[in-house]
């Protein structure tokens, strides 16, 4: 047996008032009178017996009420586990799982609102002085800071679902990272989850220097169903043709799903809907077809319905149909009849000329392909705006200069890392396959079989490759690239190894040509991603159309606010942070205007729902003296922590021995003549 308070136990002392009381009867006698000795002897033997045993009973009963008082008032317990001296002022950290897998329901309800039961339990359950951060998966101020025990109750109260999900090991990161700012320690970290395996590392728990206690919510759904994601193959839209939208199902559950409804809506309408089987813990890709009908921007939304875990059951996407795709070519003259007879007489395309001593920043303002043809002179500051541009999401064609000089031009490709031009190789050759399978060939042509010959190439720069990424999409027979693309930024840079010039090549003559450049036009006409994740994306890029002083606003879900914008030269930044609270489809409005749309989703992680059972953190704990698992109902997990923190209490019953030795001693007196 242990004391919580041993320093009362120095009361003990007053043992020694009712002895002394004892010892020195100051009872005053009075004399009697008597005419018969004998019967005076017998009366006086019997008195003294019984006067002797009533006080020493009292004598006792006194000696034991204010032992068991004293002892009361010391707390005693009997260690449970590795019972400590509770302190008075302890800080103590809850972890609040309030991520959507906590949607789930259990026994007693709602997960999340199961968790926040039980952390009310525990803050009720500690001494008044102590300390208490509360952490969820949606940092905030109040969680950064230590709090009393009433703004741990109010905070708590005011804790939602978020769309966020951090591991336990972030957790106890950021909770140590907390400590280490305000110098303080936690004694005890809570762990209210329903643990799932995915972001459940438990490493952390190793730290002996803190008490860890495991409290794991289980749902009674074991099931979820979730859209994954959605892609198109050609990364072309146009209007009139079919489009194939595919997208990813997955079934988390033990049986199989049969003729599962899938929808899809555009624009709020509903465009199709087909029925799926999906077999048990497994996943499937299926497809919608579907016809825009119009340019203009598009809403897409996937819907199916599941529950109780619901947030994973629509994934929302947009995109743009431009009415036309804006090439500007560049070259040293202003002779460039092959690109003007191609785009000129197509109306998916409006079409401007420069020569390279004329081209100026505003000509890159919403271009989206430009031709370097043959140009051998970009100034410095020119070709700053030009890495701006293809780093924004721009797409660049270069055909190196006829006249050999290429020294300015490799300057500006160096400047990128790219590929640069060697000497020229006047070596005949000719173009010997495409990569077919590249966004930029696939769908132009019916099979690998092009059905023409391939041009032939009197002379070449070889390309020197760089540091980007690239890919050679078309290759000559030597073995050398003719046409190697590269990833800059959000935009591509695709090389030439030829002059445009009929005497490097007859490619401008031939069909080739003009497949190539008509997929270089329209590629580039959608040139945004089909969807974002929330926390994941705290900011879009658009093309710089933004006029002085426009005012440029976000909207959807209920919600409307002006976004932070960053200026990047051709392109802007908008930033919204963790504005976007909730998944949809959101609207960037300019002047009221609607210019561009925003399909934001939920992180699927959650979607996972592979748990730590009991079993499995019990025989983590096991292993462990300062790891503790609570499989207790929440209104009984105050008495539970008490009795780690205090061991079996004892303090009640010394009170009632001490009222029970007080009634002794008092019925003694009364009853006892």
């Amino acid at each position: 047996m242990q004391f919580v308070y041993p320093g009362f136990l120095f009361a003990l002392l007053a043992i020694s008032i009712p002895i002394i009381i004892h010892l020195f009867n100051f009872k005053r006698f009075r004399k009697v009178y008597f005419t018969n000795l004998a019967f005076l002897r017998n009366v006086d033997e019997e008195t003294k017996s019984k006067s002797r045993l009533k006080h020493l009973l009292i004598l006792f009963s006194r000696i034991l009420f204010i032992s068991f008082l004293v002892l009361a008032f010391a707390q005693p317990f009997i260690p449970v586990g590795n019972s400590q001296k509770q302190k008075e002022h302890k800080n103590v950290s809850l972890f609040i799982d309030n991520s959507f897998s906590m949607n789930n329901i259990g026994v007693y309800g709602q997960l999340f609102n199961t968790a926040k039961q039980y952390a009310f339990q525990i803050i009720n359950s500690n001494p008044p002085a102590t300390n208490y951060r509360i952490i969820s998966n949606r940092t905030s101020a109040n969680s950064k800071r230590l709090l009393s025990k009433e703004s741990a109750l109010s905070y708590l109260s005011e804790i939602e679902e978020s769309s966020q999900s951090k591991t336990l090991q972030e957790v106890y990161d950021s909770q140590r990272d907390m400590q280490s700012k305000d110098g303080s320690q936690a004694d005890e970290i809570f762990f209210i989850s329903d643990f799932q395996k995915h972001n459940t590392g438990l490493n952390f728990l190793e730290d002996t220097n803190i008490r860890f206690h495991l409290i794991p919510l289980q749902g009674n759904s074991r099931s979820n169903v979730s859209i994954d994601s959605c892609w198109f193959d050609n990364p072309v839209r146009k209007t009139q043709i079919p489009e194939q939208l595919h997208f990813k199902i997955t079934n988390r559950s033990s049986e199989n799903l049969i003729s599962y409804p899938v929808r899809l809506s555009i624009n709020g309408v509903q465009k199709s809907m087909i029925n799926i089987d999906v077999a048990a813990n497994g996943s499937i890709q299926k497809s919608f077809s579907y016809t825009i009908d119009q340019s203009g921007i598009i809403e897409g939304e996937i819907a199916i319905d599941d529950y109780p875990i619901s947030f994973d059951n629509r994934l929302y996407f947009s995109y743009s149909i431009p009415k036309k795709s804006n090439v500007l070519v560049v070259s040293n003259s202003k002779d460039s009849t092959r690109f003007k007879s191609l785009f000129v007489g197509d109306s998916s395309f409006t079409y401007e000329e420069r020569t390279s001593g004329s081209f100026t920043f505003s000509d890159l303002d919403q271009k989206q392909l430009i031709i370097l043809n043959g140009v051998s002179d970009l100034s410095t500051a020119l070709s700053g705006d030009l890495k701006n541009w293809v780093e924004g999401g721009g797409r660049l064609a270069i055909f190196p200069p006829d006249n050999g000089d290429a020294q300015m031009l490799n300057s500006f490709l160096l400047d990128l890392n790219a590929s640069t031009y060697a000497g020229l190789d006047t070596n005949k050759t000719s173009v010997l396959e495409l990569e077919f399978e590249n966004p930029l060939f696939k769908d132009a042509f019916d099979g690998q079989n092009s059905g023409f010959t391939m041009p032939i190439i009197q002379q070449h720069y070889p390309i020197m490759l760089g540091k980007l990424p690239y890919k050679v999409i078309i290759s000559q027979a030597n073995s050398k690239p003719f046409l190697v693309e590269q990833d800059f930024g959000k935009g591509k840079l695709y090389q030439f190894s030829i002059a445009e010039n009929a005497s490097f090549s007859n490619f401008s003559k031939h069909a080739l040509f003009v497949v190539t450049f008509f997929q270089m036009g329209i590629y580039n006409m959608n040139n945004t991603e089909l969807y974002h994740t929330l926390g994941n994306t705290p900011n879009m890029t658009i093309s710089s159309d933004l006029q002085q002083n426009e005012l440029l606003e976000i909207e959807g879900n209920e919600t409307r606010f002006i976004p932070e914008v960053r200026n990047r030269g051709l392109v802007s930044e908008i930033w919204f942070y963790d504005q976007i609270k909730q998944a949809g489809l959101y609207r960037l409005l300019q002047s009221d205007k609607h210019k561009y749309s925003l399909g934001i989703n939920y992180d699927q992680q959650e979607s996972n729902i592979d748990f730590y059972s009991r079993e499995e953190l019990n025989e983590i704990a096991s292993e462990k003296d300062h790891v503790f698992v609570h499989d207790q109902s929440f209104d009984k997990i105050g008495k539970t922590l008490n009795d780690l923190n205090f061991g079996k209490q004892l303090w009640q019953y010394m009170i009632v021995l001490a009222l029970l030795m007080l009634v002794i001693e008092i019925l003694l007196i009364k009853l006892w003549k």
